[in-house]
């Protein structure tokens, strides 16, 4: 009887592992300290991360923190390439900007409006804003 438990255990552990190994191939969940430090090893690569997005005339963008938004630090932030039919077709106002995740395509060779970021993202498929904790 233990013998049974165990091989269904295991049985269930590997269907389990294999579901959740699949999910994550998909993308890799990186910082964007990692993406910015580390540029050539997520190049083509689709990635999902998080940190504060700003939809503008200027430059779409997902910046480390609201700080370097604010003080125009570019370096510490990664372009969107999305057009603005996607924009409209997502419902996105200029005015969303706020804490969120996003994923898409890394590029470390383009750095978006004039050259100004530490690579960009395109091919988005997905944008989420994140509820402030309590």
């Amino acid at each position: 009887m233990k013998t049974l438990i165990f091989i269904l255990i295991t049985i269930f552990a590997c269907d389990n592992n294999e579901k959740v190994n699949s999910v994550q191939n998909e993308f890799e969940v990186v910082s964007l300290i990692d993406l910015i430090a580390n540029p050539e090893k997520y190049d083509g690569r689709k990635v999902m991360i998080k940190g504060y997005l700003n939809f503008s005339n200027e430059g779409h963008a997902i910046y480390l923190s609201k700080g370097d938004f604010d003080y125009g630090h570019y370096k510490n932030a990664l372009y969107i390439n999305i057009s603005d039919a996607e924009i409209i077709k997502r419902k996105i106002n200029y005015t969303d900007n706020a804490h969120g995740t996003i994923i898409g395509i890394f590029s470390k060779d383009d750095l978006g409006h004039r050259r100004l970021f530490s690579g960009s993202l395109k091919k988005i498929e997905i944008i989420e804003w994140t509820e402030k904790r309590d």
